[in-house]
């Protein structure tokens, strides 16, 4: 895809995303306004922006495309769990501050911004292909990500639980594949409201980012040269290195490009609300969210027009 295309398109998230923090900062939206939109979004808009994407004549998706998706999902993270240990070992000092780098490592944000952004560039067909990444990313959260906390927190009464799974974003995702892969066409009295709701997803999210980036003390963020380094691994190194080796294999560039894109994405805030959850200190993650949030805007214009 074209650089110069791809820069404008991330120029206008990066405008949405400054009009959030400028909403916070003049008060328009608070802390607790602010949350209650990020659950809006987790538990409404974003499902319905995966399910609008499988209705009508946009979920046009082969079951041999669904499955090299689910491959290349199950290979990213895969990798992505394996490449955690070290980079844990690598920039954490204490036990918890290791445990956030490998989190930070395998659960990069891969709905709130990462839906957004696909969407963006490559169109609802695109979409399809998130939600099988967000479906693996669900169910890899759930499990490993879940019993690493409670293993490291010292919970032995916790662990992995089947009615974990049982959330929107995993039942929107199922529904989704099984929607594309079935052909099925709801009624429009159904399909219509979806689609409204998902295409406030978008703008939405962004805003949210912004809010959320408005409430962080940019000063402490910035001094942290360990994040940098970190963020330009995860965000420019590990992705250019896979795109590199992906463009060898017969298959289809937007397949590659979503790819490319989950790979690229900024560590998302499933990680330190899982560690706040059982008590632990989620502050290297905070700091990880906003740096690699900002560095997307520069990195995912360079990864795209690899592809």
């Amino acid at each position: 895809m074209d650089a110069g295309i791809v820069f404008q398109k991330m120029l206008v998230l990066l405008i949405m995303i400054f009009a959030g923090c400028l909403v916070y900062r003049l008060g328009i939206i608070g802390k607790e306004t602010s949350r209650q939109i990020s659950s809006l979004m987790i538990k409404v808009l974003n499902p319905a922006l995966l399910l609008s994407s499988a209705m009508g004549d946009k979920g046009n998706v082969t079951g041999k495309e669904l499955l090299i998706v689910a491959a290349f999902t199950v290979l990213m993270f895969a990798f992505l769990i394996v490449l955690g240990i070290p980079f844990g070992a690598l920039f954490g000092k204490t036990k918890e501050e290791k445990l956030m780098y490998n989190m930070m490592t395998v659960f990069s944000n891969l709905a709130f911004i990462g839906i957004p952004v696909v969407k963006a560039l490559y169109g609802d067909k695109a979409v399809i292909y998130a939600s099988v990444f967000n479906l693996g990313y669900s169910c890899c959260f759930y499990t490993y990500g879940m019993m690493l906390v409670d293993k490291a927190a010292g919970v032995r009464d916790k662990g992995f639980s089947l009615k974990s799974l049982w959330n929107p974003g995993v039942v929107s995702c199922v529904l989704t594949l099984l929607l594309t892969v079935t052909k099925f066409r709801l009624p429009f009295f159904i399909s219509g409201p979806v689609e409204y709701l998902g295409s406030a997803s978008v703008p939405i999210a962004l805003l949210t980012v912004g809010i959320s980036l408005a409430q962080n003390d940019w000063k402490s963020i910035f001094l942290d040269w360990k994040v940098y380094v970190y963020s330009i691994l995860k965000l420019v190194v590990i992705p250019v290195a896979c795109v590199f080796l992906l463009r060898f294999l017969p298959i289809d560039e937007t397949i590659l490009g979503v790819t490319a894109v989950m790979l690229a994405m900024p560590v998302g805030n499933m990680a330190v609300i899982a560690a706040e959850s059982v008590g632990m200190d989620g502050s290297v993650c905070a700091r990880g969210i906003m740096v690699s949030t900002i560095m997307t805007l520069v990195t995912v214009p360079m990864v795209a027009a690899m592809v």
